[in-house]
């Protein structure tokens, strides 16, 4: 079993993660993900995502530290 943030993969989890320059439907997806991962790839797999993140916090952090400095020095 794969799972999305630990979630079982199913077509609404895959509707939900999907972005706008996937170019693969949700079906095409679950194709791709129906198969077997072995430890190490999965291990690598979480990693990744915990970098993604990791990355996307700093870059909400950094968003609202550059929103307070405008409109402290720009009221």
């Amino acid at each position: 079993m794969l799972f999305i943030n630990g979630k079982l993969i199913d077509y609404d989890n895959v509707t939900a993660c999907i972005h706008k320059h996937v170019k693969a439907n949700p079906e095409e997806l679950m194709e791709a993900m129906n198969g077997k991962l072995s430890l190490e790839d999965r291990f690598f797999l979480d990693k990744s995502l915990e970098e993604y993140q990791l990355y996307q916090n700093l870059m909400n952090k950094l968003t609202s530290e550059i929103i307070a400095y405008i409109e402290k020095e720009f009221p």
